[in-house]
């Protein structure tokens, strides 16, 4: 690891004992003024795409407006009370144009574009070409306002460093490395002392005492408050001068794994808590996702019909045998159903013996089975069967065409558009405690990992957003991954 900080040679006595500034003198008597500078352009750069969404705001939601022949008074009435409306609910706010925060946009999008439809036609006295125009425009504008914000912040990434080590600082390192369309990368961490190397340990920067030097020499969006053992006074005085900066600051809550990604926030006094909905037996919404599986898959089905047969042509004329491979796997309160995926494997080439015969827990010694605790057995297994894979398999798997045959399982019952992916006898039988509770609901053909990463997420990690998607679960998660799912199988993230 390296440090913006090195050991000073002479042994001199600094601010940082027995540390020496590794960046030019010059430079850090330019303290202030790179700061300056710097924040200058940071907060052009937001001006920029403020005013690009404002702008975009106002064209399309007036050309709607001019489209239903409301007049030109009723249309510039109807656009500021619109942009009023949504600058109210905080839609200018940049940090909310992300695919993550797809109901919130939408939803500030709606209330903008029924204020203003509503003004509009009050001033004109009328529905103009008609009250079914108007409430498509109701659905148009909404849909064009959420798209310029998700394309204005599509493909651009916060500098962030994290405040701490250890664990927390290793796997926000590695998910926003992993996952697709990330707000933020993590581009180093300060904590008292370097962390061990390995896997996604980020760049060490110094210690908490740097942040100030940190902020003001490298290009930072963002701190994240992270777990240390630095006293909270200590921490918070260090923050404080964040604003100095105009860097914005996130905290990872303790209870990070229980809090789930989008938890309400009260307050009492001067102190803000997180608050977690307690479960509760529902009816309606679990009723009203069996209904929507049903619809979709069987919709799906039938559109995407030609590509299924397309491809099982392709994968039997590569190499003949059958088509559809068949795979036991553990649905919802372990009950075991049989997969259905088009086969991507050559049927020529026996099964190996060590999938074969590890298959089962039991047959397994105490090593191994720790072995499938880490996900390392389970790595190896599909990194053995992948020497198989033919090359239309290959491509099958790469955009996951060979999951398609899963939409009948989806009808059949057996699993879910969204949910946990369905494991093997022997991956269930490792489960412990709360990891169980991913065994609680409907298996999916897609799921949280599925779209943060897929194979490059490790095991642990998948378990954990599991257990955070059955524990948080809303038909608008349901609907936020399943508008991640195509850009992740079209860029192959993660595919093996």
């Amino acid at each position: 690891m390296t440090s913006v900080f090195a050991p000073d040679p002479e042994g001199q006595e600094s601010d940082a004992p027995g540390l020496r500034l590794a960046v030019p003198l010059q430079r850090l008597q330019d303290h202030e003024a790179a700061r300056t500078l710097k924040s200058r352009r940071r907060a052009r750069r937001e001006r920029r795409e403020v005013v690009a969404v404002v702008a975009w705001d106002v064209s399309t939601f007036a050309l709607v407006l001019l489209s239903l022949r409301l007049g030109l008074v009723a249309t510039l009435a109807g656009t500021a009370v619109a942009l009023t409306a949504m600058a109210r609910r905080h839609a200018y706010d940049r940090r909310s144009w992300r695919l993550q925060h797809l109901e919130r946009c939408w939803s500030e999008s709606i209330a903008g574009a029924l204020a203003g439809l509503l003004t509009a036609v009050l001033v004109a006295g009328g529905f103009g070409a008609g009250p079914l125009w108007v409430a498509a425009a109701a659905v148009v504008a909404p849909t064009l306002w959420t798209a310029g914000r998700l394309a204005m912040r599509q493909g651009r990434r916060d500098r962030a460093i994290v405040l701490g080590g250890g664990m927390m600082a290793r796997r926000l390192a590695e998910m926003a490395r992993v996952l697709p369309g990330a707000a933020f990368e993590v581009v180093g961490y300060l904590d008292d002392a370097p962390m061990p190397g390995g896997r996604a340990v980020p760049r060490w920067l110094g210690t908490h005492a740097d942040l100030p030097v940190v902020l003001g020499t490298g290009d930072i969006d963002r701190v994240i408050v992270a777990f240390s053992l630095q006293g909270d006074g200590a921490r918070m005085r260090l923050l404080r001068d964040c604003d100095a900066h105009g860097v914005d600051i996130d905290v990872v809550p303790r209870l990070f794994d229980l809090v789930g990604p989008e938890p309400m926030v009260f307050r009492c006094g001067g102190t803000a808590m997180l608050s977690v909905r307690g479960r509760r037996e529902q009816v309606v919404a679990p009723a009203l996702k069996r209904a929507l599986d049903i619809a979709g898959a069987s919709l799906l089905l039938v559109l995407l019909s030609p590509v299924l047969l397309a491809a099982a042509v392709a994968t039997r004329l590569e190499g003949g045998g059958p088509v559809l491979f068949r795979q036991q796997r553990i649905g919802r309160g372990n009950a075991p159903f049989s997969v259905l995926k088009l086969r991507t494997m050559s049927a020529a080439q026996a099964p190996s013996p060590a999938v074969d015969a590890r298959g089962a827990v039991g047959l397994a010694p105490a090593t191994e089975v720790a072995d499938r605790r880490d996900g390392g057995f389970v790595t190896a297994v599909k990194d053995e069967g992948s020497m198989r894979v033919t090359r239309v398999g290959a491509l099958l798997r790469k955009t996951s065409i060979d999951e398609l045959p899963q939409l009948w399982n989806v009808v059949r019952g057996d699993m879910s558009l969204v949910g946990p992916r369905p494991l093997r006898d022997f991956e269930v039988a490792t489960l412990k405690g709360w990891e169980l509770r991913r065994q609680e609901v409907r298996p999916g053909m897609t799921g949280l990992w599925q779209v943060s990463g897929r194979s490059d997420v490790r095991w642990r990690d998948r378990l954990q957003l599991d257990y955070a998607y059955v524990r948080h679960w809303t038909l608008g998660l349901d609907l936020r991954i399943l508008l991640s799912t195509l850009p992740a199988a079209m860029r192959g993230d993660g595919a093996r």
